[in-house]
């Protein structure tokens, strides 16, 4: 980590801290709402209960009613999920029918519970079988099976502390599609052009401790064993084939080890009545890959070195609420950052955002962010990449005949080379078990220069029916 780095670590907290001393010093103990575990902001069911700090005196009476109750917590979902191939396939040979992209099958598991009033366990998972076509399936394969854990976790409460450890998604700032501090997770590409962007984050073991003082929170994470992105091609080493167009080639992949390259961070968030204001610090590998050619490549052995660089992170993140407005706002400089271009480069990076939510009485809800990022000055030359990336992205929501019609729709604009993104989704409830949904996504892109080039090809429309128990 650089000396620069450094310097603005320690100013930042020092500044924060200044502003936040009046708060600090009061030592307000911490209300019920704030007492609340956290752990199901992402499901359905909320938690009531606040945490207690002594749990061992509980009667056996009390542990059997807990006991009773662990069924009801238990959700079990079957899916069903066909996605075709739009762009180029469809607009030019109308006669052929799109090529399959998608076909799956997924079982979900989802069990969430409290018990002894102070710990709570959450299980998030589903197995995914795919067939005949998938994008996913290696070449010499015409079937798999694949567990994917999005929640595996415990967490407990004790006075003013909270731990979590295990599978989790740890969401950072205030944009919804804007990733300037969200640094924590990473993405699975390949569930987001298919599914709602809820699913579309990759639960990696993490360690997550806050501690409650008056109206700041301060967390901790540490991930010892990083994840990376997915994409929909399957892991790196499917991108790179995507990419070339061709498998002609072996690869050399560096994952994440456990215990050389763990990711950290630290954030502290404080309430200012209508206004929440977050400083975020961390050191993290980069969720996409750095592709290089291995000098041990030939003419005729192609050898590819995939590799995943660490990089730092200084943030600051605000909202503001008034009415049915809520303003939000995200601000990083990025140390070291890998750049995925034509010539992949590392340089250090300043990006900020601005965006709006808008709740219009329940009628419907649009969502505004921009978004930009100033490439600073270093070794290497930019090439295909401005110095300036800049996007303006628009979500629109709506619900329709007694909430059992959902709609969904995203606009996403890149001004320097006019790519452009549309994607709506439709969930309709037939009843209490049964959902239809429907997704579609469009990529445009115009400028061959582009960064974004490569996803040209990843539009697509899929059909999802859902049973839940």
């Amino acid at each position: 980590m650089t000396q620069k780095f450094y310097f603005a670590l320690v100013l930042s907290i020092t500044m924060f801290l200044g502003d936040s001393s009046l708060a600090w010093s009061q030592q307000v103990d911490i209300p019920i709402e704030e007492q609340a575990l956290d752990a199901t902001l992402d499901f359905d069911m909320p938690i009531d209960a606040p945490v207690s700090e002594s749990t061992a005196d509980l009667d056996s009476s009390t542990t059997s009613a807990s006991s009773s109750t662990l069924g009801k917590d238990l959700r079990i979902g079957l899916a069903y999920q066909l996605g075709n191939q739009l762009g180029n396939q469809l607009s030019n040979q109308l006669n052929d029918f799109p090529e399959i992209v998608s076909n799956r099958l997924d079982s979900r598991l989802r069990w969430e519970h409290l018990f002894f009033q102070n710990y709570f366990i959450s299980v998030d998972g589903k197995i995914i079988l795919r067939a005949w076509k998938d994008q996913q399936l290696d070449s010499d394969k015409e079937i798999s099976a694949e567990l994917r854990m999005r929640e595996l976790s415990l967490q407990s409460g004790f006075g003013p502390f909270s731990i979590k450890a295990g599978y989790q998604t740890i969401i950072w700032g205030e944009m919804d599609s804007a990733k300037i501090n969200d640094v924590m997770t990473p993405w699975d590409y390949s569930e987001f052009a298919f599914t709602a962007p809820e699913d579309a984050r990759v639960g990696q073991p993490s360690i997550l401790a806050d501690w409650f003082s008056g109206k700041t929170r301060i967390g901790a994470v540490v991930t010892p064993i990083p994840m990376t992105n997915r994409y929909p091609g399957g892991e790196a080493s499917g991108l790179l084939a995507f990419l070339l167009g061709s498998e002609q080639y072996s690869v050399n992949e560096k994952l994440p080890e456990f215990g050389s390259d763990y990711e950290m961070g630290l954030r502290i968030k404080h309430n200012l009545g209508p206004s929440d204001l977050s400083l975020y610090l961390a050191q993290v590998i980069s969720d996409d890959p750095l592709f290089s050619l291995n000098p041990a490549s030939s003419e005729t052995s192609t050898i590819f070195d995939i590799r995943y660089p660490r990089h730092e992170i200084i943030g600051f993140s605000g909202n503001y609420a008034s009415g049915n407005f809520l303003w939000k706002t995200e601000a990083a400089f990025k140390n070291n950052l890998h750049l995925p271009a034509q010539t992949t480069i590392i340089r250090d990076t300043l990006e900020g955002a601005i965006g709006v939510d808008y709740i219009a009485n329940g009628a419907y809800n649009l969502t505004l962010e921009l978004q930009n990022q100033y490439i600073m000055p270093g070794e290497g030359t930019l090439t295909g990449m401005n110095t300036h990336n800049s996007q303006a992205m628009l979500r629109w929501s709506k619900n329709f005949f007694h909430d059992t019609l959902s709609t969904i729709y995203f606009v996403s604009y890149q001004i320097q080379y006019g790519d452009m993104t549309h994607s709506a989704a439709m969930q309709y409830a037939i009843n209490d078990y049964w959902r239809v949904d429907l997704n579609a996504t469009v990529f445009v892109v115009k400028n061959q220069d582009s960064p974004s080039k490569f996803v040209d090809d990843w539009d697509n429309i899929s059909i999802r029916i859902n049973l839940d128990i």
